[in-house]
């Protein structure tokens, strides 16, 4: 693996919290990706809303590209049917859009920075985290509630339970939070900085964590007490999937892994694939996809056989973004520096369709 590509998304989300030039020319970010029913969203500068069969541009936000407002989150539907985006450049209001429409129908002014991470949306609330190290929790009309100050930038999108919001900041700590009013319940520090939320595991109590060391951390959820760490070979940027008691992840220095969260035993041999792997996996009932930096999408069996493998076209292409299943059943992955703003498989690997705006 280059080591540009190593240092690069890092140096991306840099250049979008201070507003600068990222090594590749302009302020971004790597895309968000996200999909309803019939339509795709894709934040890459601008807000796509895609029909999903057609591929057809539905609407834009903002209209015009604007290098002032400049969307890069995944957004986040509410259950009055709007969209909750925010922007990363200059102008960084949070917005509520009209998810058919794609217009304006509030806009909280409150933060001092950009939004890097999407918004979590839990029934009529809003928890919203900031690169100015404040959440900001809002009801759907846009009112704030409460807010809480980690001190720290914000990168991650919160996760929940029943009762507790799981937040963690760039200063090497994870946050434990009462659900509606925002009280600290504990603190833990961290080894290292964390881009992205950890995994919450119900059945056992513990939450998954990794960040930019070389370690998944399981934390005892009531308490923030670390229970036991596994040694990767690199740094985990994003969140770990767990599913039937297996978490799947991948590292920067270019493993894969299915860890059995009960004994902390490998589900089979570490998989390494030509790339880091920065984004999440999508795990589906009969296999495991996941992405690299060098532009390669994966399929596994759960027993870790590799079914297939795909390249996106592109000088430099590299995936940063973690793959999401649309309504017509393809596998949708949204690479940068690539021919295409976003290119599909079907379950068997095989190309379906990309997707170039004009």
């Amino acid at each position: 693996m280059k080591k540009t590509q190593w240092l690069l998304p890092m140096i991306l989300l840099l250049a979008l919290l201070l507003g600068g030039c990222s090594s590749r020319g302009q302020v971004r970010n790597w895309p968000g990706l996200a999909a309803d029913e019939d339509v795709l969203y894709l934040a890459d500068g601008q807000l796509l809303a895609l029909d999903a069969v057609t591929r057809n541009p539905l609407w834009a936000f903002p209209e015009e590209k604007d290098p002032n407002l400049l969307i890069f989150a995944a957004p986040a539907q509410t259950p009055d049917g709007h969209l909750i985006v925010g922007g990363a450049a200059k102008d960084n209001r949070l917005f509520s859009l009209d998810a058919a429409t794609g217009q304006q129908v509030w806009a909280f002014e409150q933060a001092e920075r950009g939004w890097v991470a999407p918004v979590l949306v839990l029934d009529d609330v809003i928890y919203a985290p900031n690169s100015d190290g404040f959440l900001y929790v809002l009801d759907l009309d846009g009112n704030l509630l409460w807010t809480f100050e980690a001190g720290s930038p914000l990168w991650a999108q919160p996760v929940a339970d029943e009762n507790t919001l799981y937040l963690t900041s760039l200063d090497h700590r994870l946050y434990a939070l009462d659900l509606r009013s925002g009280e600290k319940r504990w603190e833990a520090e961290l080894p290292a900085a964390s881009t992205h939320a950890p995994a919450v595991d119900p059945e056992n109590g513990w939450l998954y964590v990794g960040g930019l060391t070389e370690q998944i951390l399981a934390l005892d959820a009531a308490s923030g007490e670390v229970a036991w760490q596994f040694d990767t070979n690199g740094r985990v940027w994003q969140t770990p999937v767990l599913r039937d008691g297996v978490l799947y992840f991948g590292d920067q220095s270019g493993r894969f892994y299915a860890l059995q969260t009960a004994d902390q035993s490998l589900v089979w041999p570490v998989l390494q694939p030509d790339g880091g792997v920065i984004a999440a996996p999508l795990v589906l009932a009969d296999q495991v996809v996941f992405a690299t930096d060098s532009g390669q999408v994966y399929g596994v069996s759960l027993q870790g056989e590799i079914l297939w493998t795909q390249t996106v076209e592109g000088k430099e292409p590299a995936i940063y973004t973690p793959p999401i299943v649309s309504t017509g059943g393809e596998i949708v992955v949204a690479p940068m520096d690539a021919d295409a703003q976003l290119a599909a498989f079907s379950p068997a690997g095989l190309p379906a369709w990309t997707f170039a705006s004009k």
